[in-house]
């Protein structure tokens, strides 16, 4: 069990099964709070509370307007393996949410994203310069 320390305080349960000589992953389970809500999120939190579930392979759909659920399975490949996700620094634009990736050992980059939000959905990404 893994508890996170994200917006939703996501657990992770991972049960095992030993098949003789390795251990193989038998069940996934990621559970959200209950006390996290995603029609209560800021319009300025939502972001990042989708891409931390993203991260997690959890359930994105609550997250995105009907023009990008038909696209929800192409997300996890356009934003890659990301290891977190953080507010941008002073010098970048505030509606940006900045995406870590680990580029090799001790070093790590960032990417930015914006998001266009209505209605308490995402209904645009753009990955900005």
């Amino acid at each position: 069990t893994e508890n996170f320390l994200d917006i939703a305080k996501h657990t992770l349960k991972i049960s095992w099964q030993f098949n003789g000589d390795t251990f193989c992953e038998k069940e996934r389970v990621l559970e959200r709070s209950s006390t996290f809500s995603i029609e209560n999120l800021n319009e300025k939190v939502l972001p990042f509370a989708f891409l931390e579930e993203l991260m997690l392979c959890g359930d994105i759909k609550p997250y995105l307007a009907d023009n990008l659920l038909e696209n929800a399975n192409k997300l996890k490949p356009f934003f890659g393996d990301y290891i977190g996700v953080m507010p941008p620094p002073a010098f970048r634009d505030i509606k940006e949410v900045g995406l870590i990736y680990r580029r090799m050992e001790n070093r790590y980059i960032l990417d930015y994203f914006s998001f266009e939000v209505e209605n308490g959905k995402i209904n645009k990404i753009i990955k900005c310069d």
